[in-house]
């Protein structure tokens, strides 16, 4: 899995619109979706496809997801695509991480570009995490 060229700009751009132009909405753009959005900005790695429209609330999400967990649903989703798991202090911008929600859920998002935050995006919008709330990560090209 190699990074594109401009891929710095495209992860810009994704995070500007999900912060100013997206609103949150289960199956369509929500924290998977957006981490898919940001994998295939980073890459050409289009993995949304498999998710988009296949649930429409956070229920359907869950049964996705199943009994193991979000982070061993992205464990194994990481390893399809090549994204080896990363200790969390080596996330770098483009990388994915795991963080909890406001609601103490947890939650997927991407390091933005600024390396000192990951964004996820939530029914209360896109928000950011600092590193010190990332519990777990994955290299992203």
């Amino acid at each position: 899995m190699k990074r594109r060229g401009d891929w710095q700009q495209r992860l810009g751009a994704l995070i500007d619109e999900a912060r100013t132009a997206r609103a949150f909405e289960w199956g369509t753009f929500d924290c998977c979706l957006f981490v898919c959005e940001a994998i295939h900005a980073v890459t050409e790695i289009d993995i949304g496809d498999r998710f988009r429209g296949k649930y429409h609330d956070e229920a359907g999400a869950q049964a996705l997801v199943g009994d193991r967990g979000l982070a061993a649903f992205i464990d194994e989703i990481a390893e399809e695509i090549g994204a080896p798991h990363i200790m969390p202090t080596y996330a770098r911008a483009g990388d994915v991480v795991l963080a909890f929600n406001q609601d103490n859920q947890p939650t997927i998002g991407v390091v933005d570009l600024s390396f000192r935050f990951a964004r996820f995006a939530s029914p209360r919008g896109l928000f950011a995490a600092s590193m010190k709330h990332w519990r777990q990560a994955w290299r992203i090209g």
